[in-house]
């Protein structure tokens, strides 16, 4: 699942030429890296569950994997990008659209994710069927 991440940096670099691949891979990724600061300084937190699906944890992010944090994050990373590389209003839409499309992505096998901080979970729980996850992983692959 994770390759897909950077896939949307693939997808998005022929509509905006001038962005560096590099920044719109990042962009892509950055919700999980802030994930892994918040989660060591205790702001989201993650839990141990055996015996669990897929994969055996229960994960608690409400600001690095919300739709709504996710929207900040990426304004804020493609404002900062696009002022310190010289970079046009291209290049400032495509990292912000790589930085949502992990949201879209999650959604699909993550078994919960919050729209914003403090809504109801949703989400089609694909990592609890490793088949359709592997399956999923490969179209990813494919676009």
């Amino acid at each position: 699942m994770w390759t897909s991440h950077f896939v949307s940096a693939f997808f998005l670099k022929p509509f905006s030429s001038e962005t560096p691949l590099s920044l719109l891979a990042l962009a892509g990724t950055l919700p999980d890296i802030l994930w892994l600061a918040l989660s060591l300084s205790g702001c989201e937190e993650i839990r141990y569950r055996p015996h669990h699906g897929c994969f055996p944890y229960d994960a608690k992010y409400p600001y690095s994997h919300s739709l709504l944090g996710m929207g900040v994050i990426g304004f804020v990373f493609a404002l900062f990008s696009t002022i310190t590389q010289g970079l046009g209003l291209k290049s400032f839409l495509a990292l912000n659209a790589a930085t949502l499309s992990h949201w879209i992505l999650d959604v699909v096998v993550h078994m919960t994710l919050t729209p914003d901080p403090v809504s109801a979970r949703y989400g089609f729980g694909i990592f609890d069927y490793p088949k359709a996850l592997s399956s999923s992983t490969l179209d990813y692959c494919w676009v």
